[in-house]
């Protein structure tokens, strides 16, 4: 038998990985004065999802200014909402937003190889 302590949390199992579609996926885009834009699409249990944008716009250091969320919307199902966020990301670039492009093939060269591994440092004395 496992010995428990009176205050001690049981430990949960890890979740097992659901197959299947995401359970939410969005869309970042910028405008030339840096404001933000994010378009989300969210599944939720019951099969159905729903969409909405934030819009984040900052101040001349960087800071928030304000946060504004609308363009909310529900779906039947999470491709129904997919399908919206694209909808909704054309129409924004059309109207001047930026869309952020993932860094595919600018990693940096490797530093070394498998023949040259890094030797391990020497402890502080």
């Amino acid at each position: 038998m496992s010995e428990t302590k009176p205050n001690e949390q049981p430990v949960k199992p890890p979740r097992k990985a659901q197959g299947g579609a995401p359970k939410s996926m969005g869309v970042t885009l910028k405008d030339p004065a840096g404001d933000i834009m994010r378009i989300t699409a969210v599944a939720k249990k019951d099969g159905s999802a729903h969409t909405y944008v934030i819009h984040r716009v900052l101040a001349d250091d960087g800071t928030t200014k304000s946060v504004a969320r609308g363009a909310s919307q529900q779906h039947v199902n999470m491709d129904a909402a997919r399908a919206v966020v694209e909808k909704l990301k054309t129409a924004a670039v059309a109207a001047g937003w930026i869309a952020k492009v993932a860094a595919v093939g600018r990693s940096k060269p490797d530093a070394f190889d498998a023949l040259n591994l890094p030797k391990p440092r020497k402890a502080k004395k």
